[in-house]
C-alpha cells in the first residue's frame, strides 16, 4: 500500500515551499499527474512509496483489540468560567453596564460557543434591588466571552450576579448599586469635589488651562517591557517544536494506544512519522523551517506592537495645583501585522478588535491629575496611576488562531499546522504497511489515523497553551505625563502631544478634542 499525496500537495503549495511538479510521462508516453518517483495507486492518486513491512514483535497472547485513551484531550477540551479581577462591580442608579463572564481551558485559550444562564440573587428579598438583566442567556463568543447589560435599580442596593453553565462550575459576582458621589458639580462632573471653587468659575481660567472635554485618544504600547521573557521563551519553544516536529508528534499519537497488541502499532509510530515527515519535507516543503520561523517572528511582532484606541474624558482644573479628575476609556484593540502590504499603505495590515467583545466588562479606569506648567496655549499634565483591564492572552491567540495562520498557511491551529508536514491519513496507510500482516483482521490505518487526530489536537493545544499560560496578565497599571495645546486660539485645551506613559504599561499616547 502506499500512501496518498493529494493532501501533501496542498499542503506543500498552500506553504509556498514547492514549485508545481512537471507532469511526467509513463512507458506509453502518457502524461502521469505525479512528480518524477512517485507512482499512481488503483485510484489514480499520487502515493508515497511504503516503507513497510517493518520488524515487529506480536504479543505471545490472544488477540485483544487495541484501544485509544484521549484522556488528556478530553482534560483539554474541559472549561471553566473565569473570574477577571475581584468579581465586585459597582453601578450608579439608574446606570446600564456590560457585565460578562469568560469561558477559558485549563491552559488560557478561550472556550466559545457555549451557554451561560445569567441569574440576578436578591439579598434583601423584602427590599429588591430594582436591577434589571438584558438577558439570561448568552453563548460565549470567539473570545470565550458571554455578557449581557445590568441596568441598577433606583435606590442603592446590593445584588448577587449568578453565572452557570454545563458541566462547570458556577461562577457569582457581587453588584452594588450606588448613588454618584455627592459634591459633584453637574455642570463640570470630573471636577474634584474637595477642591474649592476659587472666584471667577470652575475652570478657573486665570490660572489653569481649560481642560474639560473628552478627547480621543491613540495608545502606543510596548508591552513587551512589561509582560517580560517569558512569552518569547515559550516562543522559542514552539518554533523548536514546529521546525524538527517528529519526535513530539511520535509521542503524542504513540502514547495514546494502549493494549498488549497495541505494543505492535506503536513500535511503528516513531518510524512512519519520522520517515513522512523527512519524504514531506524534502520533496514538497523544503522551506519548511523557515517558514516556522517567520510564524514566531510575526507572533514576536505583535507583542512588541499594540495599539488601543480610546477616550480620555477630563474635568475642569482647578486650585493652586490645578487638580482635575479624568477617566481613561479603551474601546479598541488594534493588531499591526503587515505581511503581503503594499510599502505606503497606512490602513494595510490594521486588524480591529473591540474591546466589549474581548473583555467580560467595559475596560475604563478614573484617575487623578494635574497640570503642572500653564504657559500660554500650553500646559504640561501629569496622569495618576490608574489600570487597564486586558486579557493579553486571549487576543494574541485569537490573533495567531483567526488572522496570522490562515493567511500564511491556511491552517487554523497549531495542531492543523503540523498535519500539513505529517497529513494523519498518511501516517495511517504508512503504519498499516510497516505492521504488514502481524494483525490479522483489524483494520490499522483508520485506528492510527483516529489515533494520530487526536494526538495532533492535543499537541496543537500544548503549543497554543505555551504561549497562553505565558500570556496570563490581565490587568496593567500605567501612570504619564503629556503636554496639552490650544491650536485655535479659543483659550481651552484642543489637543494632548507627546504623551507618555512611563510607569508600568510604557508607551506613547495623543489625542484630539471630539467634544
Amino acid at each position: 500500500m502506499r500512501a496518498r499525496l493529494g493532501w501533501l500537495m496542498v499542503a506543500a503549495f498552500a506553504a509556498g515551499c514547492a514549485d508545481a511538479p512537471v507532469e511526467e510521462t509513463d512507458d506509453a508516453g502518457l502524461a502521469s499527474p505525479c512528480p518524477e518517483g512517485y507512482q499512481v495507486d488503483g485510484d489514480g492518486q499520487c502515493a508515497i512509496p511504503s516503507i513497510g513491512p517493518g520488524q515487529v514483535e506480536t504479543p505471545d497472547a490472544p488477540f485483544e483489540e487495541p484501544t485509544i485513551d484521549n484522556s488528556d484531550l478530553e482534560t483539554q477540551r474541559a472549561f471553566f468560567l473565569n473570574q477577571e479581577g475581584d468579581g465586585k462591580f459597582t453601578l450608579y442608579v439608574d446606570e446600564t453596564k456590560q457585565i460578562g463572564v469568560r469561558a477559558i481551558h485549563a491552559d488560557g485559550r478561550p472556550a466559545p460557543g457555549h451557554a451561560v444562564e445569567f441569574t440576578k440573587e436578591e439579598v434583601n428579598a423584602q427590599n429588591p434591588s430594582g436591577a434589571v438583566l438584558s438577558a439570561r442567556r448568552a453563548t460565549t463568543n470567539e473570545f470565550g466571552v458571554a455578557y449581557i447589560n445590568v441596568t441598577g435599580g433606583p435606590q442603592p442596593s446590593f445584588f448577587k450576579l449568578q453565572m452557570a453553565a454545563d458541566n462547570t462550575t458556577g461562577l457569582t459576582y457581587q453588584v452594588n448599586v450606588v448613588l454618584r458621589p455627592e459634591g459633584v458639580d453637574p455642570e463640570n462632573p470630573m471636577m474634584p469635589p474637595d477642591v474649592e471653587v476659587p472666584p471667577g468659575g470652575p475652570l478657573n481660567e486665570g490660572n489653569c488651562m481649560p481642560t474639560q472635554g473628552t478627547y480621543r485618544i491613540t495608545n502606543l504600547y510596548e508591552p513587551g517591557r512589561l509582560i517580560g521573557d517569558g512569552p518569547f521563551q515559550a516562543l522559542d519553544t514552539i518554533h523548536r517544536a514546529l521546525s524538527s516536529p517528529g519526535e513530539l508528534v511520535g509521542d503524542y499519537i504513540r502514547d495514546r494506544i494502549g493494549g498488549i497488541w497495541g505494543s505492535v502499532i506503536r513500535a511503528a509510530v516513531q518510524p512512519v512519522v519520522d520517515y513522512l515527515y523527512r519524504y514531506v519535507v524534502q520533496n514538497y516543503a523544503p522551506d519548511w523551517v523557515q517558514w516556522m520561523l517567520v510564524i514566531t517572528e510575526d507572533i514576536t511582532g505583535v507583542l512588541t506592537e499594540l495599539e488601543i484606541q480610546g477616550t480620555m474624558a477630563l474635568g475642569g482644573a482647578v486650585g493652586p495645583e490645578c487638580a482635575l479628575r479624568g477617566t481613561h476609556r479603551w474601546d479598541t484593540l488594534v493588531f499591526h501585522w503587515r505581511a503581503g502590504c503594499a510599502a505606503g499603505d497606512a490602513q494595510c495590515g490594521r486588524y480591529d478588535v473591540p474591546l466589549n467583545q474581548l473583555g467580560i466588562a467595559a475596560s475604563e479606569s478614573d484617575f487623578d491629575a494635574r497640570l503642572t506648567r500653564n504657559l500660554g496655549p500650553v500646559a504640561d499634565m501629569e496622569i495618576g496611576e490608574h489600570n487597564l483591564n486586558l486579557n493579553l492572552a486571549v487576543a494574541v491567540i485569537w490573533f495567531v488562531e483567526n488572522v496570522i495562520l490562515p493567511q500564511r498557511l491556511n491552517v487554523n491551529g497549531f495542531g492543523e499546522l503540523l498535519q500539513l508536514v505529517v497529513p494523519c491519513d498518511a501516517v495511517g496507510q504508512l503504519a498499516a504497511d510497516y505492521v504488514g500482516g502481524s494483525i490479522i483482521g483489524f483494520a490499522v490505518a483508520p485506528f492510527v489515523e483516529d489515533a494520530c487526530e487526536a494526538g495532533m489536537e492535543a499537541l496543537g493545544n500544548y503549543l497554543g497553551g505555551l504561549l497562553t499560560n505565558a500570556l496570563r496578565v490581565d490587568s496593567f497599571t500605567m501612570a504619564g505625563q503629556c503636554r496639552l495645546r490650544d491650536t485655535d486660539a479659543n483659550q481651552a485645551a484642543d489637543r494632548i502631544e507627546d504623551g507618555r506613559w512611563t510607569m508600568g504599561l510604557e508607551g506613547d499616547f495623543t489625542g484630539e478634542r471630539i467634544q
